[in-house]
C-alpha cells in the first residue's frame, strides 16, 4: 500500500492535483462498477440455485413418496 501512496505523491508532483484527483476518481468508479457487476452476478446465481432447490424440494415432497 505504501508503494501506491508513493506513486500518487509522485503523480501529484508532476501533474496538477485536480487532474490526479479526477483520474483517481474515474479509476475508482470503474473498479466499483466491475465489483458491483461481479457481486450482482453472484446474487443472480445464488437466487437461481435457491429457486431450483425449491422446485426440486416441492417435486420431491409432492411426487417422491
Amino acid at each position: 500500500m505504501t508503494g501506491v501512496i508513493d506513486e500518487i505523491r509522485k503523480l501529484l508532483e508532476l501533474y496538477p492535483s485536480w487532474l490526479v484527483t479526477t483520474c483517481l476518481i474515474i479509476v475508482a468508479a470503474g473498479i466499483l462498477y466491475v465489483v458491483w457487476r461481479v457481486v450482482k452476478f453472484g446474487i443472480v446465481l445464488m437466487v437461481t440455485a435457491l429457486l431450483i432447490a425449491l422446485v426440486v424440494f416441492a417435486g420431491w415432497t409432492l411426487f417422491g413418496s
